[in-house]
């Protein structure tokens, strides 16, 4: 066995390694997680969380992976999509049942490398990799809904999920969480989605599982010449949540979208790291993540914009920010750009600040409570990131969802 490095990994999850070198794939993924081991302190991507502690204490507890029970059913989503093509996990599991509409087929694959320590866990973990190729444009939202359900042993998922849009396809995917049960739940799922030329992929993310339930999502969509992608992602609970979440560029004339919305209270830590890759020339990119901290709460987002040499006359923007509400609650950003293309619009920022006290001063003068004046100026703080939703619909929906989530951080 290849000598540790980083964080060493627990005794636990080496035996559950080691049971599934069954494959050269797998051997190779696991030689690759031996070397690396996990991130700890010390590893400047992950400083601001300690998800390799919490996956230590899970694994000291009884626990499963991959688990599904006979009598496990899944429970609704926190969204409801009118018409949607329903795709189910549980625990990680694919739950059979489910009807997709005319031009998308289903298959099982093997997903490429990883490169994250987290994702190269789910290429040794994961049993079967989900495959969705959608090959004509259809009138329904994919809605893929994970369930965890942890109630006597903790548990732990790693689904891997490949979407393929073929040209000229538009396709709207929706991906939500929920938790039932007072174990602990770990997951560290993977995504990858290729937008063919021509094609416009719309896709949501919901993160809103409170309690015991954490999460280290790595996720790429590619996007060939003149393709759109708008992809947006909320996250408003949980323990530990991490988005790494990449955006390839690598057609001319596409246009990449990544919002990002994260409404934070209690204890909930959430961090954010973002690449948009510009690969080739002319194409664009515009980014924006805001957050909102109460309580004890921690954001993070640090997000990289690539300019290669090639990448002639891009266009790429990026911007984070964020209102701090509470005094123990704290936000890290870190905006970055490397460009090596000289003929180039580019730019980032961010900000960090409180609400504005005269604007509140306005509305209570005008007769509004403190907590309706403050609810107003964060919904429309908030409103910004979700009205950028294309789907009207889902758009709604997510709009309510955080109109409740607002009226929380008191």
């Amino acid at each position: 066995m290849s000598t540790l490095t980083g964080a060493s990994l627990p005794e636990n999850l080496i035996a559950e390694i080691e049971k599934r070198r069954t494959s050269d794939l797998r051997k190779s993924a696991i030689d690759q997680l031996y070397t690396s081991g996990l991130p700890d302190k010390k590893n400047e991507e992950y400083r601001y969380i300690q998800v390799s502690d919490l996956l230590s204490k899970i694994l000291n507890t009884n626990f499963e992976i991959n688990k599904i029970q006979s009598n496990q059913t899944t429970s609704e989503s926190a969204i409801a999509i009118p018409g949607s093509a329903n795709i189910n996990f549980i625990n990680g599991c694919l739950s059979p049942g489910f009807e997709l509409p005319t031009g998308v087929t289903i298959s099982e694959t093997v997903a490429e490398k990883q490169k994250d320590p987290f994702g190269i866990l789910n290429e040794i973990l994961n049993e079967k990799s989900l495959s969705l190729k959608v090959s004509e444009s259809f009138g329904k939202v994919i809605h893929i809904h994970h369930h965890s359900v942890s109630e006597s042993k903790s548990t732990l998922a790693f689904p891997s999920i490949l979407i393929h849009l073929n040209p000229g396809v538009e396709c709207s995917v929706v991906e939500t969480f929920s938790h039932e049960g007072a174990g602990q739940h770990f997951s560290a799922p993977t995504l990858q989605i290729t937008v063919e030329a021509h094609a416009v992929c719309h896709y949501v993310r919901l993160q809103q599982c409170a309690g015991s339930w954490s999460q280290v999502y790595n996720s790429v969509i590619r996007q060939k010449e003149n393709s759109t992608v708008h992809a947006f992602v909320l996250t408003t609970d949980g323990m530990i949540v991490r988005n790494n979440f990449n955006l390839e560029i690598d057609g001319a004339g596409a246009e990449g979208n990544l919002m990002g919305l994260y409404l934070l209270n209690g204890k909930t830590v959430v961090d954010n790291h973002t690449v948009v890759d510009h690969r080739v020339a002319n194409a664009n990119s515009n980014e924006l993540f805001k957050g909102v901290m109460h309580g004890h709460s921690k954001g993070v987002f640090n997000g990289k914009i690539f300019v290669r040499q090639d990448a002639q006359k891009t266009n790429a923007f990026q911007s984070n920010r964020n209102i701090i509400l509470s005094d123990s609650a704290s936000v890290n950003t870190k905006p970055q750009l490397e460009i090596w293309a000289d003929d180039v619009k580019c730019s980032h920022g961010c900000t960090t600040g409180q609400l504005d006290e005269e604007a509140l001063f306005y509305l209570q003068s005008r007769g509004i409570d403190k907590a309706a004046a403050q609810a107003m100026l964060l919904d429309a703080f908030a409103g910004e990131v979700t009205d950028k939703i294309p789907s009207e619909s889902i758009r709604n929906a997510v709009s309510e969802i955080v109109r409740q989530k607002i009226s929380s951080l008191k």
